[in-house]
């Protein structure tokens, strides 16, 4: 008994001190909110030492990036979501309904507790995925008192409503008119020097403008079949928006000359320059840090000729993935995290508003304490904003395709480069059918894998009988039987290599007749995605892509190839230190794709960048040779620096320039092929009398054709997958100058999730390919000269 007693008090022992279970938790937080996050972490470890949480910040893509961890079966165990975006990963059954848990309606999780508006948004066809820890509307009016006291104006009370057009009458009860009346401008000066009113990003002020005023531009958010686009309130709350940034003046573009290098709306506003700024509240705790005058906020005015309840707004909470082992641990994480232990000090900063509606009530936590005089004086009204703010959750077909577009409309004309009415005109005119095309997707038939298995056999029976046909006729010795099986035995491992790669290449072919997000069960769609990409009334992006990349292919080829022969002639010369010129100019060729791109992105810089000091100089008018005005006034943008990388005439020139510093890996063949020239044959060419032109001409040239053979197969096939500097720099833009076909291929596979449709790109691409180099195999015998065919 005594040895049992023994044995059990140490097998207790040993489950005390077992290994903690480790809980992984992905968040998008960065800088001070991951210190922060770390602390909390812990702090909650300290009080639960059985459970590690494993922190997996994602700096960028965070919906996208959880969504291929999930789909390769590697997704943490629970991770944020944000209110807009949670329907990507409810809807594919990704989340664990967090209502499977008992304690779900407890006093310590206080669901009722909680804003009802960011739990409706957390909460999909009836459950929980999520449990709300913030609230964030993005309708809040932060406003300089300074501004206001010097305009004249009185302090916003939020009984001020907004029209399209300006109510004089109504004076600081009409927000249009409080606008005007704040922007200030300079006698003789069409841009102002301070700005009424300025958004965080340009689309919220669009958004913001409709979502209030209660403009329908479809019929449904469950299921929307039918678009109203047309409609004159539509148009007139568009123009309205742009004319606002574009005609007026009230409020300042992005790409505003006035506004400072590097300067954001919030900087502008700090400084004194902006009298209005809407955001959400996690703008509360940096503008009591840095901002140095008198400041209070207001809520976003009501639209005058609608009772629309609603605004825009944020805010998320912390669910748990369906595939993870450790869901009663990453429970409890929860509750504490999104509980009043995780939320107080954080929302104590003025960071983010609480999801408990009673810590956003209590002095102290949201609210400064009593007697504190904090800014801003009217933290209260965020309590209404709250109750106030609609989440939509609109369908993935329907999010990732139309709404994508209709988020192009807005900058096309909130850019003021087309007008509402011509925008959405021409929406109303594509976008139905897009929209009628989503929804026959959405309704698709699963897909036959039993028959898409017996067509991946079929296709690998077909190859090897293609490519062993002619062995069938032949009669082998024994000798030869011998040799044939001694050589199947070495190429064991080629086999092995051309397996992994024909699989997957089978296989893509196979998932081109579907629609598939790779998590969901794919549906069947025949040729219907060959259909869509090969119809630009469906989806023109196929021939944008193509277009592009063969006018980049068809400028940097040639480019590639003139001056890496250029470089090899130099480089041949007999002339002390050439083999360290030659590691030179090899050297850039080594670099990744990712390191040039970081590196000419600093080059070209608008504003601080080298290139444009040289182009237009320290005052910004002179530079070498005046190129910088005449370069700035041939592409339309006259009195401007030039925005490289960020004007659709400037930045494919900008990635031939870029690849034409990696132009070394080139120089080396053809100095190879210089060298491999006889000098025979420029003796006789001497004797002959022709000169150094006619030389190259007649001998050099023609002696290096098959390397410019090759250097043209594969810089086309090279540039027709150009991916690295638009990937990074650009991603697709400006107005897709830049959505080479592999970029748009990988923004529908990894950012789209269409992996059916990427896969249907990528044969089409393939086949591109493919022609090109059939055409230039078929083509070399005319002018492609080896040694003994020179005459």
């Amino acid at each position: 008994m005594r040895l049992l007693a023994v044995l059990a008090g140490a097998l207790f022992a040993g489950l005390c001190h077992a290994d903690p279970v480790t809980v992984r938790f992905a968040a998008a937080s960065g800088g001070d909110n991951l210190k922060l996050l770390n602390k909390q972490v812990r702090e909650f470890e300290a009080l639960h030492p059985n459970i590690h949480i494993k922190l997996e910040p994602i700096a960028d893509n965070y919906e996208n990036k959880l969504l291929a961890e999930y789909a390769a079966n590697v997704a943490p165990d629970c991770a944020g979501f944000s209110a807009n975006r949670i329907g990507l990963f409810a809807s594919r059954g990704a989340l664990k309904p967090l209502n499977d848990f008992a304690d779900i309606g407890s006093a310590e999780v206080d669901v009722k507790g909680r804003y009802s508006t960011i739990v409706d948004a957390l909460t999909v066809g009836g459950k929980l995925y999520a449990l709300p820890r913030d609230v964030a509307c993005t309708a809040i009016i932060y406003f300089n008192k300074r501004l206001f006291r010097e305009a004249g104006i009185p302090y916003p009370d939020g009984s001020w409503t907004w029209d399209t057009k300006i109510r004089p009458e109504l004076r600081e009860k009409d927000f249009v008119w409080t606008m005007r009346q704040l922007t200030r401008k300079k006698p003789g000066s069409s841009v102002p020097y301070q700005f009424g009113l300025a958004a965080a990003w340009p689309q919220l002020w669009m958004e913001t403008l409709l979502l209030s005023s209660n403009v329908r531009m479809w019929d449904s958010d469950e299921k929307p079949t039918k678009l109203f686009l047309t409609d004159p309130r539509v148009v007139d709350v568009f123009q309205f928006a742009a004319d606002c940034l574009n005609t007026f003046h009230w409020m300042p573009s992005n790409n505003d000359v006035t506004l400072g290098s590097g300067s954001t709306m919030q900087d502008e506003f700090r400084k004194g320059r902006i009298a209005m700024l809407q955001s959400g509240a996690w703008e509360i705790r940096d503008m009591r840090k840095k901002m140095s005058e008198d400041w209070d906020i207001a809520p976003f005015p009501r639209c005058a000729t609608a009772e629309a309840p609603y605004l825009p707004g944020e805010g998320g909470g912390v669910g748990i993935f369906k595939t993870s082992s450790h869901s009663k641990e990453a429970w409890e994480w929860i509750k504490w995290y999104c509980g009043a232990p995780g939320i107080t000090e954080i929302a104590q900063s003025g960071e983010t508003q609480p999801s408990i509606r009673s810590l956003a009530l209590q002095p102290g936590v949201w609210l400064p304490p009593v007697g504190a005089h904090l800014p801003p004086e009217h933290l209260t009204i965020t309590d209404g904003l709250a109750m106030r703010v609609h989440n939509r959750h609109l369908p993935d077909w329907f999010s990732g395709g139309v709404q994508n577009d209709l988020g192009g409309a807005y900058y096309a004309v909130l850019s003021g480069e087309k007008t509402a009415r011509d925008v959405l005109d021409k929406l109303q005119t594509d976008e139905p059918g897009k929209l009628a095309l989503a929804v026959r997707r959405a309704d698709g038939p699963p897909y036959p894998f039993a028959k898409g298995l017996e067509v991946g056999i079929a296709i690998v029976v077909a190859l090897l009988f293609w490519v062993y046909k002619p062995e069938f006729k032949r009669k082998l010795t024994r000798t030869e039987r011998a040799e044939s099986r001694s050589a199947y035995l070495f190429l064991i491992p080629w086999f092995c290599g051309i397996a992994l790669t024909l699989g997957p290449m089978i296989y893509s072919l196979l998932l081109s007749f579907a629609d598939s997000d790779i998590i969901q069960t794919p549906k069947w769609r025949g040729l219907g995605n060959y259909a869509d990409l090969l119809n630009p009334h469906v989806d023109d992006t196929l021939f944008v892509s193509l277009k592009q990349t063969f006018l980049f292919a068809g400028l940097s080829i040639p480019a590639g190839i003139v001056s890496a022969l250029g470089l090899a002639l130099l480089l041949n010369q007999k002339v002390k230190g050439i083999p360290l010129f030659r590691s030179l100019y090899y050297l850039p060729s080594l670099a990744s794709a990712v390191a040039m791109s970081l590196i000419w992105m600093r080059l070209f810089d608008k504003d601080q960048g080298l290139i444009n000091a040289f182009l237009y100089g320290g005052d910004g008018k002179s530079g070498f040779l005046h190129l910088g005005p005449f370069l700035s006034n041939l592409i339309g943008t006259p009195g401007q620096t030039i925005n490289w990388f960020g004007n659709t005439k400037t930045v494919i020139p900008a990635f031939i320039i870029m690849g034409l510093w990696g132009a070394g890996g080139g120089t080396i063949i053809f100095l190879g092929g210089l060298q491999g020239i006889s000098t025979t044959y420029y003796e006789a060419a001497k004797l002959d009398g022709a000169g150094p032109v006619r030389r190259f001409w007649k001998v050099t040239l023609p002696l290096l054709t098959p390397y410019v053979f090759f250097s043209l197969i594969t810089g086309v096939i090279g540039a027709l997958q150009v991916f690295g500097q638009s990937f990074v720099i650009t991603a697709g833009g400006p107005d897709r100058a830049t959505l080479f076909a592999v970029v748009w291929l990988y923004d529908q596979a990894f950012g789209q999730l269409k992996m059916g449709y990427a896969s249907a790109i990528a044969w089409i691409l393939f086949i591109v390919i493919l022609i090109f180099t059939v055409i230039q195999l078929a083509i070399a015998k005319r002018w492609v000269f080896y040694e003994g065919d020179l005459k």
